[in-house]
């Protein structure tokens, strides 16, 4: 793993919670979110694993959730722009769960709300994948709307 990548990663994401001075975040379920993955663990079928940046296992590092739209944007190393669908969205108890999929992949993602904390879970037909990060209400699109 790239600890170096992982820290700055990371480092960025607590500095944008901070900057909201450790009070809740409290999302609207309507709102777009701005996510950033902060580390990524996949398996494949021979039961090997790998722990490391997404980069690393070509996942994207930033992705907008547009609930209004029903789509996640993300970009990829290469500079690819990629639109998943949101096929579902169940929120409970400031948690939200969308499920989707991109192609041959299956995903849910669990946002926290309150908190920011994210967790997404991929399948494709020979590989796990489970990614943790954070989310961020996306001031630029709220403004936009406004």
């Amino acid at each position: 793993m790239n600890n170096k990548r992982f820290v700055s990663t990371f480092s960025m994401l607590l500095g944008c919670l901070a900057a909201f001075g450790g009070q809740p975040l409290a999302m609207a379920d309507s709102q777009p979110l701005l996510c950033a993955a902060a580390e990524a663990v996949v398996c494949h079928k021979d039961g090997a694993c790998e722990r490391g940046p997404v980069d690393r296992v070509n996942l994207p590092l930033f992705f907008r959730i547009d609930p209004g739209s029903s789509v996640v944007h993300s970009l990829t190393e290469a500079g690819r722009r990629r639109t998943s669908p949101i096929t579902g969205t169940t929120t409970a108890d400031g948690i939200t769960v969308y499920t989707g999929t991109d192609m041959t992949t299956g995903w849910t993602m669990v946002v926290d709300r309150s908190i920011g904390k994210m967790t997404l879970c991929l399948a494709t037909p020979g590989a796990g994948y489970t990614v943790f990060g954070a989310c961020l209400p996306d001031m630029a699109a709220s403004k936009a709307s406004e």
